[in-house]
């Protein structure tokens, strides 16, 4: 009978440790988890492309990034590929090289009332894409990198000889 005793108190010991290890580590009863975005970028030109791409994807992804030149410097065709995105419930991001009040007056306003038009499906803006890509992709600027590379390694090799120089200096002192 104390043997059976004994098996009780380990069993009930051992299922009330189990329970509390799996409620502490257990998964969360929260509602607030993050959305995860997968998506696709519009790089062409015109608002019908816009759509048929949007059109071929919007079943299986939650992101629209426009990031086309044509698209973002135009205020009616961004608003109509912004309303095609959210009408197909996806989520969009806009591509601005810079938000300019003197070249395109109208981006100011957009950004202000984007939020408000189309909610949460407004994630904002993706601005000023890698500084010196295109300059790096078109060769505009490598004689220019090249010599800052130079510069810096020439620098680096001071420092290093300076440095070096100073810890003998410092060593033959003590």
């Amino acid at each position: 009978m104390k043997l059976v005793g004994l098996l009780l108190i380990i069993l009930l010991t051992s299922a009330t440790g189990l329970l509390l290890i799996y409620i502490y580590f257990g998964p969360e009863n929260s509602n607030d988890k993050e959305e995860f975005f997968f998506g696709v970028s519009f790089g062409q030109e015109t608002v019908e492309e816009a759509k048929l791409l949007i059109d071929k994807v919007k079943d299986y992804t939650n992101l629209f990034l426009i990031n086309s030149w044509g698209i973002s410097t135009n205020e009616t065709a961004l608003d109509e590929v912004c309303e095609y995105a959210v009408e197909a419930d996806l989520n969009f991001m806009v591509f601005f090289l810079w938000v300019s009040r003197l070249i395109y007056p109208w981006h100011q306003t957009w950004l202000d009332t984007a939020k408000e038009r189309w909610g949460d499906n407004f994630l904002g803006v993706y601005l000023f894409d890698e500084p010196g890509g295109k300059q790096i992709d078109t060769g505009g600027w490598n004689e220019e990198m090249v010599q800052v590379s130079k510069t810096c390694q020439t620098t680096a090799r001071q420092q290093t000889s300076s440095s070096t120089a100073y810890r003998r200096l410092i060593s033959q002192k003590t």
